[in-house]
């Protein structure tokens, strides 16, 4: 089953392994464009190529792919693929290629009012399957509202008290852990996540930051964030225990980027979210990287006082409510 990742090396690795009959073939919509069109992603919409893509562009040519057999089609994260500007413009070209009739399966934890206007629109007759009951935050996630301090410049600052405040709550409440446990900082801008890590940085905390736009974002490799990722299983990783906790991060600072597709490891115990999110959707993703699997979390939402009420009801909306013995769901949950 060959496979190929935004960015990353194909699995398929010679032009002669390529002309094999795979029968399963997994892949990011820009890759997949590069294996089946000319000119591949960049034949569709606005790109940045980087040196990376030119090396690579003969190689792709070679590794040729059609759509000649397709019987199937798996969309997952449906709503970012068919939201994301760029993301959208790539879907939408593959499923245009493909020769019809095939069958369509798309898959997402939430139906968003967007992706739910597509698909009225253009497949108006997919057959939805939801679980409203499902899609809110788990039991064992504590959330804690934390009002921004008025006064200029003052918002670092309080990150940073935070940060130190939640570690020291571990270390009186967990007196046996050998780490301290490892926080994620959602932003809604790239300006904000750098210059948010480059004050945590400077005022000793051990910080990586990572947007779209990075130069320590390495392409097909997510070794610069290894210290926040469960490994795979059977992989030759080291566990947290044995990795070099010194120049081990303890807080990754990063946009919506990572809220979605990673399994983080167990020591990411809070979340920190700085900015409102844009919408319901977002808001869940990046508040659902802490207290995976039953394990217990805490997401702490900054707000500045007049929005508490809407932060508030955000998260209400995705706990569970009954009236008359229905459970209310939101928009973006519904079908």
């Amino acid at each position: 089953m060959p496979s190929a990742s935004e960015g990353g090396e194909f699995q398929v690795s010679a032009p002669e392994q390529a002309r094999r009959d795979p029968d399963v073939v997994v892949g990011t919509p820009a890759k997949i464009l590069d294996l089946t069109r000319p000119g591949g992603r960049h034949s569709v919409g606005p790109m940045r190529p980087t040196h990376e893509d030119k090396v690579k562009r003969e190689f792709q040519r070679d590794a040729r792919m059609s759509y000649e057999r397709i019987e199937w089609v798996v969309v997952d994260e449906a709503d970012v693929l068919f939201a994301d500007p760029d993301f959208a413009l790539w879907t939408e070209a593959i499923l245009s290629d493909i020769q019809k009739p095939y069958n369509l399966i798309l898959t997402t934890a939430t139906i968003s009012a967007h992706l739910s206007k597509y698909l009225s629109t253009y497949h108006p007759n997919l057959t939805r399957l939801t679980t409203p009951h499902l899609h809110r935050l788990p039991a064992s996630l504590q959330t804690e509202y934390v009002e921004w301090d008025r006064r200029p410049g003052n918002r670092d600052p309080m990150v940073l008290r935070k940060l130190r405040d939640t570690w020291a709550e571990e270390a009186r409440q967990h007196p046996g852990w050998k780490e301290k446990s490892k926080v994620i900082i959602f932003c809604n801008r790239s300006k904000k996540v750098e210059e948010l890590g480059e004050y945590l940085t400077r005022e000793g905390i051990k910080c990586i930051s990572l947007t779209s736009e990075s130069e320590n974002r390495q392409r097909g490799s997510n070794k610069h964030i290894s210290a926040f990722l469960k490994p795979f299983p059977g992989a030759n990783r080291k566990s947290p225990i044995e990795r070099d906790s010194e120049n081990s991060p303890d807080v990754l600072v990063t946009t919506s980027l990572l809220s979605r597709g990673l399994d983080f490891t167990p020591s990411v115990r809070s979340v920190f979210i700085v900015d409102e999110p844009r919408n319901e959707v977002d808001f869940i993703h990046r508040a659902g990287r802490a207290g995976r699997a039953g394990r217990a979390g805490k997401v702490v939402v900054f707000t500045d006082g007049k929005n508490t009420g809407a932060v508030l009801g955000r998260r209400a909306e995705f706990r569970e409510k009954r009236t008359g013995g229905t459970r209310k769901i939101s928009a973006f949950d519904a079908a």
